[in-house]
């Protein structure tokens, strides 16, 4: 699946487990309570995908943009967030528990807590 294009794709309650979507694009996609545990989108475009409620632990989104992504409730408990764009995401409910942060740019997004808004270069954690 790598390379591939799933612009504005509604895969609701999809199961992508282990499913590795190196550089494809998911601009616009829903993909709201899907089960992409352990799954690879390493320098993936997905740019107001809404992924609310997704189980994403252990996913892999090193370099990826998800700059405006719904990422409410979403279990991202030990996730790769590596170098990841989050600018203006909504991570309110989100667990992020052991989530590798290096890097990632919080800026302007709403934080776990559901109130925050994360300053401008909140780089590795949310200002």
């Amino acid at each position: 699946m790598t390379g591939s294009q799933y612009q504005e794709v509604d895969i609701k309650n999809a199961i992508l487990r282990e499913s590795t979507f190196t550089r494809s694009n998911f601009t616009g996609a829903v993909m709201s309570d899907v089960d992409a545990r352990d799954a690879k989108f390493v320098s993936a475009i997905m740019l107001g995908v809404k992924l609310d409620g997704a189980n994403l632990a252990n996913a892999d989104f090193t370099k990826a943009d998800l700059s405006k992504a719904d990422l409410s409730g979403a279990d991202l408990r030990g996730a790769r967030l590596y170098q990841t764009i989050l600018r203006g995401a909504d991570l309110s409910g989100a667990r992020l528990n052991g989530a590798d942060l290096y890097q990632t740019d919080f800026s302007n997004s709403l934080w776990v807590d559901g109130t925050t808004r994360c300053a401008e270069g909140s780089i590795g954690r949310c200002k």
